[in-house]
């Protein structure tokens, strides 16, 4: 498939009106936001950035598309298709992002659901509240992606909120796994007490007999 048509196949990108005047400086802004979200996104999980990567990789197009032989933008329309492929790269790796740190966050639920975490994360509450937000947003962007603009900014500011809330998480793991493991060593103890006291209640009965 030729780049011409790879681009009019990708995911549909917000419209603007002719009349916005969008130059160089635009989609150096808007290109250079979107690379360095897709950086954050893939460092914080390194397979999940793909579709932003496609998303940048269009704009590339568009925008080489705009240009006159002096680089000057001659093409009005395509250079708004650039722009917009770097907000929907935006809106695609903070997307990613957010659906990682979700997992990550479901995961230590699951690891920690027998014991009381507050006493070593005082904030868990607003965590799990945020990311039942979070979770909210992502579906209310999917419903509207491919009609309505998507404006990334709010997504991304959730991604980089929970990726906060991630490092607290899992910095919390150690102190959490020393009270599970007390709390092991309790239950052996108290296990083995009754034990014990049952035997010692058996052999006390074989005795009077």
């Amino acid at each position: 498939m030729s780049s011409t048509n790879e681009s009019e196949h990708s995911t549909s990108v917000e419209t603007e009106a002719p009349s916005a005047i969008i130059n160089i400086r635009h989609i150096r802004i808007a290109y250079s936001t979107a690379d360095d979200l897709t950086r954050k996104v893939a460092n914080f999980r390194s397979d999940v950035s793909i579709p932003a990567h496609n998303e940048l990789r269009y704009a590339g197009f568009h925008l080489l598309k705009s240009l006159d032989d002096n680089g000057c933008i001659s093409n009005h329309d395509e250079a708004v298709k650039a722009r917009n492929h770097c907000q929907r790269a935006m809106y695609e790796a903070a997307d990613a992002g957010i659906l990682s740190a979700l997992d990550m966050i479901a995961i230590f639920r699951n690891d920690y659901k027998n014991i009381v975490i507050a006493d070593v994360v005082p904030d868990i509450v607003n965590i799990y509240g945020r990311a039942r937000n979070a979770q909210k947003l992502i579906e209310t962007g999917r419903k509207h992606s491919h009609q309505e603009a998507i404006v990334p900014d709010e997504f991304i500011s959730c991604f980089l909120g929970l990726t906060k809330d991630c490092e607290t998480l899992e910095d919390s793991r150690e102190e959490l796994n020393k009270i599970i493991r007390t709390d092991r060593i309790a239950g052996k103890r108290w296990l083995i007490g009754i034990c014990v006291g049952i035997f010692a209640i058996l052999i006390s009965v074989a005795i009077a007999l």
